[in-house]
């Protein structure tokens, strides 16, 4: 599947998540949405683009198909927690900083809290945004650049069966 295949997919999907969460999960909860639609939808849409090829840029760093989601699950906190959604960024040590800004999550988690919450516009995030798209235009470089693995998977557990001629992933 080229890269461009796996962002529609995955972008599909988030798409109706997120069309999930700003409808029936604000309303139910009754979230302040105090920002411009569209706005949000440009913030929201750079985040996950980011995430979408920075995971591709790093499944190509993996050989066995179940290692990128151990290396998630592992670094889910501390990446939580370099985005300055619980804790100040200003808090940090320098060196912290600079590592969390190569994720999407340290450009996205304030931009989105400002427009959302504070009713900022476009103009206001813009150097979150730029980070973003920057961000997402060096993994797709690397996504690019760098051949995927031949991939492994647990023993008794195939990437894919054949049977019959037909290919089961």
């Amino acid at each position: 599947i080229t890269l461009l295949g796996k962002l529609l997919v995955y972008s599909t999907i988030y798409a109706l998540l997120c069309s999930y969460i700003f409808t029936i999960h604000y309303h139910i909860f009754g979230y302040p949405q105090s920002g411009e639609l569209w706005s949000v939808v440009v913030v929201v849409t750079s985040y996950i683009l980011c995430t979408i090829t920075l995971a591709i840029a790093l499944s190509r760093l993996y050989r066995r198909v179940e290692t990128p989601l151990i290396a998630i699950i592992w670094s889910s906190i501390p990446i939580l927690l370099l985005s300055g959604a619980s804790l100040p960024t200003e808090a940090f040590p320098r060196w912290m900083h600079t590592i969390g800004l190569l994720l999407p999550s340290s450009s996205a988690v304030p931009a989105f809290i400002r427009v959302q919450s504070m009713g900022a516009t476009l103009a206001g995030v813009m150097p979150e945004l730029c980070r973003l798209w920057a961000l997402t235009a060096i993994y797709v470089a690397i996504s690019i650049k760098n051949k995927v693995p031949e991939q492994q998977s647990l023993p008794g557990y195939p990437l894919s069966h054949k049977s019959d001629n037909h290919t089961l992933l």
